[in-house]
């Protein structure tokens, strides 16, 4: 549990149209990589738990949903692209 991803975050609420914003940063080194090159793609998810942390009351929300109980499914990950 020592290890730290430098990760960092800023969210925003739009209450007018309910919208939840959130920008990330991650650094490479935290995820073992050098650089990344134009046209690489990554599966990934981005998943948030809402509410309370009564497992019948939570809200689970995903960029791409994958459709089980668990978010631990890759293969139901979107594909993001990198580009220059």
């Amino acid at each position: 549990m020592s290890w730290d991803s430098g990760f960092d975050h800023v969210t925003r609420v739009d209450e007018l149209n309910g919208t939840w914003y959130c920008e990330m940063r991650i650094p490479l080194v935290s995820l073992g990589v050098k650089q990344i090159n134009s046209g690489a793609e990554w599966r990934i998810n981005f998943y948030r738990c809402d509410g309370t942390r009564h497992p019948k009351r939570r809200r689970s929300l995903a960029w791409s949903p994958t459709t089980v109980e668990s978010f631990h499914t890759p293969s139901c990950f979107g594909i993001i692209r990198f580009e220059e």
